[in-house]
């Protein structure tokens, strides 16, 4: 049976695969910020935590295309000595295009997942639901309130000219009926002489 460290450094080294460019071992950067004792030789940590982050977007589908990611989210995963027996500490970080309430509810929902998963390799599962998540929240921007501002003019000025219009309109069928009437009565009239 592998042992801890061997199974944590295989689900680096997948996830490393899976998710390219978008996949940050930091453990280079413990190590470079290490600091060094009198005899010049770092000092090593052996109970040091792995630390890596992964950039994570809405879930890939046929019809969607990179014009249309308005979200992402980078999860960066603290592995203790002990995980998988033990929990992965979890952080939300660098989001784009999502609320505070909506990242609150996704660490929630990662924490579930990751307690359900305890006793197992984990942080694949959790990113894809990161990424189903994304992919649920993949929404356009709010607009600005200068935009908005502009659209409820442009809303508000259309309304006016829709009724200007309607009012001539009215108007216009008025001045048929009248006309009409008027014609009706001096038709009535010139009959009753004749």
């Amino acid at each position: 049976m592998e042992d801890l460290l061997e199974r944590q450094e295989n689900e680096i080294t997948v996830l490393k695969s899976i998710y390219a460019n978008d996949f940050a071992d930091l453990r280079k950067e413990q190590q470079q910020t290490t600091k060094v004792n009198v005899n010049k030789t770092p000092t090593v940590n052996h109970g040091n935590s792995n630390l890596v982050r992964i950039t994570l977007y809405p879930q890939k589908s046929q019809s969607q295309d990179n014009r249309d990611l308005y979200v992402q989210i980078d999860l960066k995963v603290k592995i203790t000595p002990n995980y998988p027996n033990e929990l992965p500490k979890l952080t939300l970080e660098n989001e784009k295009g999502l609320s505070t309430e909506q990242i609150r509810k996704l660490h929630k929902e990662l924490t579930a997942l990751a307690n359900n998963l305890l006793g197992r390799e984990m942080i694949f599962e959790l990113c894809q639901h990161v990424e189903d998540y994304l992919y649920q929240n993949n929404k356009p921007p709010a607009k600005s309130f200068y935009e908005q501002r502009l659209e409820s003019k442009a809303n508000f000025e259309k309304e006016e000219l829709d009724h200007e219009l309607f009012d001539e309109d009215k108007q216009c069928d008025e001045n048929i009926v009248n006309r009409t009437k008027m014609r009706f009565k001096f038709a009535k009239f010139l009959n009753s002489k004749s």
